[in-house]
């Protein structure tokens, strides 16, 4: 019989100490590439249990807390209808 994996975590909060490679990119919806990509650049920290790449869920706390924060412009004021005589 195979035992049923545990349930993926819903944040860092709730993850153990370690995440794993598809786990990290559900919660960041990143792509595999982009986790390869940030442990190959030192933004993650990982070790290898086996096949497995395990990343630190304290460095991928520390990675998202460095995100910039969003910004946007400001919306513009709809246009008003010149071609209509009043």
């Amino acid at each position: 019989m195979l035992k049923e994996a545990p349930p993926a975590p819903r944040d860092f909060e709730s993850a153990g100490p370690f995440l794993t490679i598809d786990e990290w990119c559900t919660l960041r919806r990143a792509s595999r590439p982009t986790a390869y990509r940030l442990l190959a650049a030192g933004a993650l920290s990982a070790v290898k249990a086996g096949n497995r790449t395990l990343i630190s869920t304290e460095s991928a706390r520390a990675e998202a807390a460095a995100l910039p924060a969003a910004s946007f412009r400001p919306a513009r004021a709809p246009r008003r209808n010149t071609s209509e005589a009043a």
